[in-house]
């Protein structure tokens, strides 16, 4: 059977910087040139909700490289925090986020005019309670 592949961009590499060793590095230029291949949907999760709510540059030109390219730009705000960082984080430009896991989390995703992916595991068992929502 055919098989549909999406591929995004890494965002975050390393995700952690300062903290671990990726074995590389990616800049915005390195994003920006990787935006143009064939079959590249968008900037994969952008999990540096601080920088992007602080308009680190970095996070910035990763963001408008992907929006000029008309893509779209993957969530992952993994903070219970809802209030000011996360509201700096959507304006930033996030389309989706996977990290919610309760029914606010998900209200406060589509409030902002994000989509709201619900996911469920061995830690999360709420999706029907966010569908509802």
């Amino acid at each position: 059977l055919p098989v549909n592949i999406f591929v995004q961009v890494p965002s975050c590499v390393p995700s952690a910087p300062g903290l671990e060793n990726a074995g590389a590095t990616l800049s915005a230029a390195d994003v920006r040139e990787a935006l143009a291949w064939p079959n590249i949907i968008g900037l994969g999760e952008m999990m540096n909700f601080p920088g992007v709510a602080a308009n680190d540059s970095k996070m910035v030109a990763e963001i408008a490289a992907t929006r000029a390219a008309g893509l779209t730009v993957g969530g992952h705000y993994a903070s219970p925090d809802l209030g000011r960082a996360f509201h700096a984080y959507a304006a930033g430009g996030p389309a989706d986020d996977h990290e919610g896991t309760t029914v606010e989390d998900a209200i406060a995703r589509v409030r902002q005019g994000m989509r709201s992916m619900l996911r469920l595991g061995s830690a999360w068992f709420d999706v029907a309670a966010q569908v509802k929502a």
